[in-house]
């Protein structure tokens, strides 16, 4: 998935969606190569047609897509959907109003507005079904990639808590408390050096795995352990 520095998060979702597609992840599934998969966040907009493939165009963002499923790569900066009727498009808007057999796409989870990473569309009925059983379930393993400047686990940290909104913020109590449980496993990925604009930070890469679906719940665990995502003005 795409990330950037500035001024936005960095990080991004890896999607292992179990029970479909999994047989079709060969030649004859229709991938994108490796390097158009960030022209989407390079031009600054998810619409930017690489190619074609037959007589239809390739949309930049696009990962994968069959007859059940459309998976695409979601820029930092854009909505998952519109959060008011004149907000303007979120990326699920810009997709139905784009491509006729695009039009009955439902929306199975979501990202955050600042956030890069991979969404997954049901095209129908059948697969609406099955993919929200899936994650209500707990079958659909989802992984995320943070940087930060703060100190980091040694290996892994598993974070469990309630977490409670607070306007505009999510605010993380015991688990025993009242509020939402979440539960996030932390893993320490790589380490270095990298020129922030205006400064050279020592940096970490963090995978967190959510083991429940709270919103926000990775941004407050990591903060709240003293290692919140670089770019993050709200918990950072």
């Amino acid at each position: 998935a795409c990330t950037r520095i500035g001024g936005r998060l960095v990080y991004f979702a890896d999607w292992l969606i179990s029970g479909w597609s999994s047989a079709k992840t060969d030649s004859e599934t229709r991938w994108l190569p490796t390097g158009s998969q960030t022209s989407c966040w390079e031009s600054g907009w998810c619409g930017k047609v690489l190619g074609t493939s037959g007589s239809n165009h390739v949309v930049g963002c696009v990962i994968f897509e069959d007859e059940d499923l459309l998976v695409v790569n979601k820029p930092a900066g854009m909505n998952t959907h519109a959060p008011a009727p004149y907000a303007g498009e979120g990326i699920y808007d810009w997709l139905r109003h784009r491509e006729p057999h695009w039009a009955n796409l439902a929306t199975i989870h979501r990202l955050d507005k600042e956030t890069s990473g991979v969404i997954v569309f049901s095209k129908n009925q059948t697969a609406n079904r099955s993919l929200t059983s899936q994650f209500t379930r707990r079958e659909v393993r989802k992984r995320y990639l943070l940087l930060t400047d703060g100190p980091t686990p040694a290996t892994t940290l598993t974070v469990k808590s309630a977490i409670v909104r607070a306007g505009e913020k999510y605010i993380s109590h015991p688990s025993h408390s009242a509020g939402n449980l979440a539960e996030t496993l932390f893993r320490s990925t790589q380490k270095g050096s990298v020129a922030i604009p205006a400064t050279a930070a020592h940096w970490s890469i963090v995978e967190a795995e959510p083991l429940t679906g709270r919103t926000h719940q990775i941004r407050v665990h990591a903060a709240g352990n003293g290692f919140p995502i670089y770019g993050d003005t709200l918990y950072g």
